[in-house]
């Protein structure tokens, strides 16, 4: 789990029952956290410090049968770099579930986008745009399965006034 924070997503997961989970992430107070919610659920964790800024997640080529990744792609000024890193140690035919913003096109940086994004604390290119989907995805080896609005909000944009955005939680597969 990128991100994993005190474990909550873990929790929702271990009606699958994999062999191991690993949580990643850069707060130490975190992830001793997540540790005693995986101890008291009896849950086989292992917590990681990383720090994901760097474009790397020190784990082995496809070692994950699952990622997760809730509530963090969004804040991560590289996110494009971290699904290669994901892809990269996903198995083949490996699934990863994210939750991300998506717009039904490309915003357009703007007075407005730019304040949200600094009072939000998320990057205007997280934001992604179906048309990313297409392109973007598919030459890391993940195609989307399956996408679920969680919530809808709106933001500004430029050109064209008002544009909603769903979070949504997103599936991959890895080929």
């Amino acid at each position: 789990d990128l991100g994993c924070g005190p474990c909550s997503s873990i929790l929702m997961l271990t009606k699958f029952e994999f062999g191991k989970y690993i949580g990643l992430d850069s707060s130490e107070i975190m992830l001793k956290m997540a540790s005693r919610v995986a101890k008291k659920e009896k849950i086989n964790f292992e917590a990681k410090i990383a720090d994901l800024s760097k474009n790397k997640i020190e784990l082995e080529d496809g070692l994950a049968d699952m990622i997760t990744s809730f509530a963090f792609m969004p804040y991560m000024p590289n996110c494009k770099e971290i699904f290669s890193e994901s892809a990269r140690i996903l198995k083949p035919g490996g699934v990863m579930c994210c939750g991300m913003n998506i717009t039904p096109y490309k915003l357009v940086s703007s007075p407005a986008t730019d304040l949200l994004s600094s009072v939000f604390n998320v990057h205007n290119d997280m934001v992604y745009s179906m048309d990313d989907f297409k392109v973007f995805f598919p030459t890391i080896g993940l195609n989307l399965i399956k996408g679920v609005p969680i919530s809808y909000n709106m933001c500004l944009d430029q050109k064209s006034g008002p544009v909603s955005y769903a979070y949504s939680y997103l599936f991959f597969k890895k080929d």
